[in-house]
């Protein structure tokens, strides 16, 4: 099977996207402090077993996922983390952990937190740990179909926004 590029695959629904360049980083928190956004406001994906079945879970980078009450929201028995090879494995288009939040292009659902759900825009990585693409929240939740979360993650820096994280002016693709 054939995976297009987020890109690509934006292109051909006619959605409009903007591609952000940022130097090298690996981690959520490191991305979002080189790219100047805000780390409530940049997207962490995250792919866990829910028993039998992959799911891909969006959060803010600034959370953490708590396992026993992400297993409640999904009403699963047991939920685990995906290891990395077995990541390597199902996002072999994409950097080891920089795998774009698009669950239905790989047959998983996903689940996007609460506060990136109610965002003007989202933000999130474009297969290498160089690039994130920001687009807006409602073409993206429907094209992914995304079903919302309250549960199942936590914020690890509680400071609270005193406006939403806005871009420089800039223009569609």
């Amino acid at each position: 099977m054939t995976i297009p590029k987020a890109t690509e695959l934006f292109d051909s629904k006619g959605l409009q996207y903007q591609v952000l360049q940022h130097p090298r980083s690996v981690t959520a928190k490191e991305t979002a402090r080189k790219s100047h956004i805000a780390d409530e406001s940049l997207t962490k994906t995250v792919v866990v077993r829910a028993d039998d079945r992959l799911v891909m879970i969006l959060i803010p980078a600034d959370s953490s996922l708590d396992i026993f009450e992400l297993a409640h929201t999904l009403k699963a028995d047991c939920v685990n983390l995906v290891s990395e090879p077995e990541l390597a494995t199902l996002f072999p288009n994409c950097e080891l952990g920089a795998f774009p939040p698009l669950g239905n292009v790989y047959g998983m659902p996903v689940y996007l937190a609460k506060e990136l759900y109610e965002r003007l825009e989202i933000t999130f990585n474009s297969e290498t740990h160089t690039e994130l693409i920001r687009m807006n929240t409602v073409d993206f939740c429907q094209m992914v179909d995304a079903k919302r979360i309250e549960k199942g993650y936590q914020r690890t820096n509680t400071r609270i926004s005193l406006y939403e994280q806005v871009s420089q002016p800039w223009s569609w693709i």
